[in-house]
């Protein structure tokens, strides 16, 4: 598996150094999704109130978004799979002896998205640190990591779930992009959410796990709820497992 790796991060790197425009222009659109969410915030802080959270904790949870995007770039793959059920190209990875999913993802790594994303979120989360003084522990620090990661699994296990059913279905995008639309509310404070939606961001669709608790462990405030959220984890793993093989029994070369 390692070496696979290694030999995708390879190919991934000749296409970014072929591409060097692609650089500049990913790095810009990063860029600017992450200014314009703190310029909405700048704005919104001069108006109404802050919903009980201080500019240090908005523009954190800005910077610790886009640490989440650039996980959710490590899953990209998955967002075509089902256009490799409706064509048959499925079966070019279904021959090899690695791991499906595994191939597939590995093989789809913006590369240069995941590392601009990556550098824009470290560079970002410390000049906020800085300039507002905040004292941060190495705990917090790895708190902050950990939940990330668990809660982008958590999410894209998700995601995966219901684009498995794509090997029953075939077309299932529609509704998975419907559902995954709450995506953009990971740039609030889950908690100005009500509460039926706010459990609904939580734990059926984690969207709060992906920037909103990690930052809280960040900031150390108390996150609660986590020994569910490993629970609805191991189910969800459990799910996605059952879903991908049974789906797989019933797909076909000529795409479904």
């Amino acid at each position: 598996m390692m070496k696979l790796f290694a030999c995708s991060l390879r190919i991934a790197l000749k296409k970014m150094l072929a591409y060097p425009n692609e650089i500049i222009m990913i790095f810009f659109h990063s860029l600017f999704q992450l200014l314009s969410t703190i310029l909405f915030w700048v704005v919104l802080f001069d108006n109404v109130d802050s919903f009980g959270y201080d500019k240090s904790f908005i523009y954190l949870l800005a910077m610790v978004g886009m640490l989440s995007s650039a996980i959710e770039e490590m899953f990209f793959g998955l967002r075509d799979f089902e256009w490799l059920v409706r064509d048959g190209s499925l079966d070019r990875y279904l021959y090899r002896p690695q791991n499906t999913l595994f191939m597939i993802m590995i093989e789809n790594i913006p590369l240069v998205a995941f590392i601009e994303q990556l550098v824009l979120g470290i560079v970002g989360i410390i000049l906020v640190v800085v300039k507002f003084d905040i004292a941060i522990s190495f705990v917090a620090v790895l708190k902050m990591i950990i939940l990330l990661i668990i809660g982008n699994v958590y999410y894209q296990t998700i995601y995966a779930t219901i684009t498995m059913l794509s090997l029953r279905f075939e077309k299932i995008s529609t509704l998975r992009d419907l559902i995954f639309n709450f995506n953009f509310s990971k740039n609030y404070p889950t908690t100005i959410f009500p509460n039926f939606l706010r459990k609904f961001l939580t734990y059926v669709v984690p969207v709060s796990l992906i920037a909103f608790v990690p930052t809280l462990a960040l900031s150390g405030k108390p996150t609660r709820h986590f020994p569910l959220i490993l629970i609805f984890l191991a189910v969800s793993l459990m799910v996605l497992y059952i879903v991908y093989n049974r789906g797989l029994r019933r797909y076909s070369s000529n795409g479904g």
